[in-house]
């Protein structure tokens, strides 16, 4: 069936001649396999990994995770994708899951395939984030999109801030609930009477700029450079998101995360990996009950000066795990 469509299809004959002299496949599988339809880019994937299979390339998926959909809306077709993922992992010769929970999931529908746990990839940036380079403010660094003049001036990174972003799940949610959520929850969280920066990672949170203007406090646009949030992140007091990255990044400062809820179990399968006591994210749109709870938690985060000190401790051992397993499958 594949070489009967290949013909006909530029895209499939253009993946065909790229694969032809490979001697393996390495997939990057990051957040990707949902068993959900309508994520487009894991059909995409698969489709590479079964014509890399048809082609007897080796196959080697990893920095990845595996979860349920967040939805139980097209059951019948995310059963069949579920199915298919299944099907086309065990033709991997390696696969690394980020977290455990995904490991748990994998073993539980499919206990035949073996997996190691390979903390993501960006643990290694630990020696980027702490080194002697330091964002003390939004001078040089900056970036124009959403942006304006006293960005440049008045953002002040040297002393306490909290960071705010918002999740993977936001694009599904009513804007204006999600709007007016975020809003009270940043007229709570002054109450610490610490500076509050709302950051961007992604233009899927560009709502921001607009909790910003209303609740007048500073915004970060997605167009600065990648190293820089990340720094800005990693110094800061607290952070709260549903992004996975960017809680990885604030993580390797030693700054501590609450998390919202996201379109998978990852931001809860961060924290076990962090070692956090308690596993828990807030439901979005932000509900009275849980803005309270958050701002609770954030004042008992932020007291606790031995937490970041233990935080550090742990993405560093991570850090060192994620350099060695990544490397020594191709040293091998």
């Amino acid at each position: 069936m594949y070489y009967k469509y290949n013909v006909k299809n530029r895209l499939l004959e253009f993946i065909d001649n790229q694969l032809e002299n490979a001697d393996c496949l390495v997939v990057n599988g990051e957040g990707d396999m949902i068993f959900s339809y309508e994520r487009y880019t894991l059909r995409f994937l698969l489709t590479i990994m079964e014509i890399a299979h048809k082609k007897k390339i080796d196959i080697l998926f990893l920095n990845s995770m595996v979860s349920e959909s967040p939805s139980n809306d097209n059951r019948e077709k995310n059963g069949a994708l579920k199915e298919l993922c299944i099907k086309i992992l065990r033709y991997c010769s390696v696969i690394q899951l980020r977290e455990n929970m995904s490991g748990q999931l994998l073993s539980r529908v499919a206990p035949d395939i073996l997996y190691d746990i390979v903390p993501d990839a960006l643990f290694t940036w630990y020696k980027y984030i702490n080194d002697d380079f330091k964002v003390s403010n939004g001078k040089y660094i900056m970036g124009m999109r959403g942006a304006n003049n006293l960005s440049f001036t008045n953002f002040d990174f040297n002393s306490s801030y909290i960071c705010i972003s918002g999740s993977s799940l936001i694009s599904t949610l009513d804007r204006i609930e999600v709007v007016n959520s975020f809003i009270k929850l940043v007229e709570a969280l002054k109450k610490l009477k610490y500076p509050i920066y709302l950051i961007a990672p992604c233009t899927g949170d560009s709502f921001l700029k607009e909790v910003a203007l209303e609740s007048n406090v500073k915004y970060i646009p997605v167009n600065v450079s990648v190293l820089i949030g990340a720094k800005i992140l990693a110094n800061s007091i607290l952070y709260i998101s549903g992004r996975y990255h960017p809680s990885i990044m604030a993580s390797l400062g030693g700054t501590p995360i609450i998390c919202f809820t996201s379109n998978s179990h990852k931001m809860l399968g961060l924290q076990q990996l962090l070692q956090y006591e308690k596993l828990t994210h807030y439901e979005l749109p932000l509900s009275d009950t849980s803005i309270s709870e958050i701002v609770y938690k954030s004042a008992i985060y932020i007291q606790d000066k031995d937490m970041r000190t233990r935080i550090g401790r742990r993405v560093q051992k991570l850090n060192v795990c994620a350099y060695e397993k990544i490397n020594k499958i191709f040293i091998d």
